[in-house]
C-alpha cells in the first residue's frame, strides 16, 4: 500500500475521531421539543451523509497535508474547518444554544468556502470534492437559523 493511501487512512481516523466528539452530544429530549421547520430532514439521514462527507474531508485533508510546505495556509484552513465542524454539536446539543451554534456554523461556511477557493487554484478536483460538504453545511446553516428563529 502506497504512502498516500496510508496517509488517507490516517486522515480518515483523524476526521472520524475528532468529529466523534459530536457523538458525545447526541440529540436528546431538549432537541425533540424544539420547534423545527417542516423541512427538517429525518434524523436517520445525518449518519450516512456525514460518513460520506467525512471521507471526502479526509481525502482533501491528505492533499492539504501534501501541499503544506508550499501552501501552509491551505492546511491551516483545513484544520480550522475541522475544528469548527467538531464543536458544532457541543455548542448546539451540549450547551443547548442554537444561536451560538449558528455563529459557529457561519464561520464554518466561510472557512470551507475559502478553502474551496484556495484549493481550486491548485487542484480543482480536490476543490470539487468539498462542494457537497459546502452545500450540506449551507443547508445545515439555514436549518440552524430556522431553529434559532422558531425558538427565540
Amino acid at each position: 500500500m502506497g504512502k498516500k493511501y496510508l496517509r488517507i487512512i490516517f486522515f480518515l481516523l483523524i476526521v472520524f475521531f475528532i468529529n466523534g466528539i459530536g457523538a458525545i452530544f447526541p440529540p436528546d429530549a431538549w432537541y425533540l421539543e424544539l420547534n423545527k421547520p417542516s423541512w427538517t430532514p429525518p434524523s436517520w439521514i445525518f449518519g450516512p451523509v456525514w460518513t460520506i462527507l467525512y471521507v471526502t474531508i479526509a481525502i482533501v485533508g491528505e492533499k492539504c497535508w501534501h501541499l503544506r510546505q508550499s501552501h501552509k495556509e491551505i492546511f491551516n484552513l483545513w484544520c480550522a474547518q475541522l475544528a469548527s465542524n467538531a464543536i458544532w454539536s457541543p455548542l448546539f446539543f451540549g450547551l443547548k444554544s442554537p444561536v451560538i451554534a449558528l455563529i459557529n456554523i457561519l464561520v464554518l461556511d466561510l472557512l470551507v468556502f475559502y478553502l474551496i477557493m484556495k484549493l481550486y487554484r491548485l487542484s480543482n478536483r480536490y476543490a470539487y470534492l468539498l462542494v457537497p460538504y459546502f452545500l450540506w453545511i449551507s443547508f445545515a446553516t439555514i436549518l440552524n437559523a430556522a431553529i434559532s428563529w422558531l425558538n427565540f
